[in-house]
């Protein structure tokens, strides 16, 4: 079951959780409803009985007192009057029964015994097919007799049974037109997010280095451009390395492209670890790759960041059984206030220092200026 529920698409499985809630709270909220209904038509059913019976018992203490059956026949006969009167019986004191009246049309079911037992303690039970009840008759404030009688539950039942039956029908239809509203809303707001995570994601492909998942060379653009501008502004310092891997081609050559490419997603890791938070690592292809220190204090924090750069480039690298080792040559290029020149010229700047570099053996720092 759960498996095949992970194979539903989201917004259907969410639809399906959302209405399970829902339907819960239908079924609690009708139950009660259903009760309340019951509650209220069964003392209207058990008022209206009383009404009638203390109606017609205001008439018959005159024909119990001379014993006159014939008459208190007749005047019982005034529970026709309500056609859901199955049985009542005119009983004396000592319970003896003293006349009754039948409705022939509703067949009469004789309480069971612990209805009876009930019936001796209160005033009405309420059976399974009968409401029985038991109205004493008065005469000068002293109990003379007293009426017993029964009474169909069929109309009421019928009663219950069509209104569950309305409810139901209500229930389904905005049951499922509420599945269908909110079947809508989850797939259109999971579509807004995919939307949104789409968008995200392009833009991340567009400005990201997917081998190393470093900046590329465009967002090392937009990023350079905004804190050249803002160091015009604040007069602080930056240094920009031009880092160029030595010699990367012969690990291509003499292993193949895919272990060169787990060395580069190495060497990536490492400059990004070595680097602070406010620095900016980048790579702009193949084995080339720009570090943006902003800020430094001075020549020499710069140059003992590019030690510490060039430090971890050097460790070994084990790819498997394989292990290598790498060196770069980097170029840096100090920016200040004075000589902060746009995003392209810096880094030019810097890869002509790298080159520098690499002419002075490989392996080494060169800087194409000083701060002023």
């Amino acid at each position: 079951m759960t498996k095949w529920a992970n194979r539903l698409p989201l917004n259907m499985r969410l639809t399906i959780a959302v209405m399970s809630f829902i339907m819960l709270a239908f079924i609690t909220i009708k139950f009660i409803t259903h009760q309340v209904y019951l509650s209220i038509e069964q003392e209207h059913l058990i008022s209206r009985t009383k009404v009638l019976a203390n109606g017609v018992g205001r008439n018959l203490d005159a024909a119990i007192l001379f014993n006159d059956r014939i008459e208190a026949t007749e005047i019982l006969s005034a529970f026709k009057a309500d056609p859901l009167i199955a049985r009542v019986e005119l009983n004396t004191l000592n319970q003896q029964k003293f006349s009754q009246y039948k409705n022939e049309k509703i067949t009469f079911i004789f309480p069971s015994k612990d209805e009876e037992t009930k019936l001796a303690q209160q005033s009405y039970v309420f059976g399974s097919q009968m409401l029985y009840m038991f109205v004493p008759i008065d005469m000068k404030g002293e109990q003379i007799g007293q009426l017993r009688i029964a009474v169909s539950l069929i109309a009421l039942k019928q009663m219950q049974f069509n209104h569950f039956k309305l409810s139901l029908l209500l229930m389904i239809g905005l049951f499922l037109l509420s599945s269908v509203f909110i079947y809508l809303m989850f797939s259109w707001l999971l579509a807004d997010k995919s939307s949104e995570e789409k968008i995200e994601q392009l833009e991340y492909l567009a400005t990201h280095d997917m081998l190393t998942e470093l900046p590329n060379r465009s967002k090392l653009h937009t990023e350079l451009t905004q804190q050249l501008t803002q160091l015009k502004n604040t007069h602080s310092q930056m240094a920009v390395l031009f880092i160029d891997l030595d010699d990367f081609k012969s690990v291509n050559d003499s292993h193949d492209h895919q272990t060169g490419d787990k060395a580069l997603k190495v060497i990536a890791e490492r400059l990004r670890h070595t680097l602070r938070d406010s620095d900016i690592i980048a790579r702009l292809a193949g084995d080339e790759f720009v570090a943006v220190l902003n800020p430094v204090k001075s020549a020499e924090d710069a140059r003992q960041t590019s030690a510490r750069l060039l430090s971890k480039i050097r460790e070994p690298l084990h790819l498997g059984k394989l292990q290598l080792q790498l060196n770069a040559s980097i170029g840096c290029y100090y920016v200040s206030a004075d000589n902060a020149l746009d995003a392209e010229e810096v880094i030019k700047q810097a890869d002509e220092a790298m080159y520098d570099a690499k002419l002075s053996g490989k392996g080494q720092i060169s800087e194409y200026n000083q701060f002023n």
